[in-house]
């Protein structure tokens, strides 16, 4: 609604009203035998025109009413449904990236990483260019034992911002895991060998 220049949903109502007054208008004997067609195929228009806007007005209602009410069930302790209903929500409309985040973040919660990191895979196929996904992704991975993928995925979110300072810390100290864990194998390799 707000990308629409409404910050209002009441609207709604007037906008089906109006689009049924031009369907009916378009559909009455007297009007599609008028001396102007034109007219005729002007308020056709008019109505699927109105109708289609209501349609993607309903679904970005539908989508922030699911969004809301999965964030009070998450907020209330209730995790899977408040991921069922994130998962409406971005259902209904895949391109608002805080949906995406907000499921992510409530399967992190619920210790399902994998389903979390798709999701923000998702999400980074409609806006790649999104710092914080990058970097949530990362965590995500890290944490579920995926330490190569999750510095790639640190080095896009540096790419594309070089002064975010919670993904450069985090680079750096996933590098430095990385090199422990790698002279530890050699001391462990190097006791098999003697």
């Amino acid at each position: 609604n707000q990308q629409l220049g409404f910050s209002n949903v009441s609207y709604a109502p007037l906008f089906w009203i109006l689009a049924a007054g031009l369907v009916s208008r378009a559909t009455e004997p007297e009007t599609i035998i008028s001396a102007e067609p034109k007219n005729n195929l002007v308020l056709a228009g008019l109505a699927v025109l109105v109708l289609f806007s209501l349609t993607y007005i309903t679904r970005a209602y539908l989508a922030e009413c699911h969004y809301h009410q999965g964030l009070l069930t998450l907020s209330s302790g209730n995790t899977s449904t408040g991921i069922q209903e994130l998962s409406a929500a971005v259902g209904l409309n895949r391109r608002a990236n805080f949906y995406q985040s907000d499921l992510a973040m409530a399967y992190r919660l619920s210790g399902d990483l994998s389903q979390a990191g798709a999701v923000y895979q998702e999400s980074l196929k409609y806006n790649p260019y999104d710092v914080t996904q990058w970097f949530n992704l990362a965590m995500v991975q890290k944490n579920n034992n995926q330490p190569e993928l999750a510095l790639a995925d640190l080095e896009k979110a540096l790419d594309l911002d070089p002064y975010f300072e919670q993904a450069s810390y985090s680079r750096f100290t996933l590098l430095q895991e990385l090199l422990e864990k790698d002279l530890q194998e050699k001391k462990f390799q190097a006791v098999l060998n003697q």
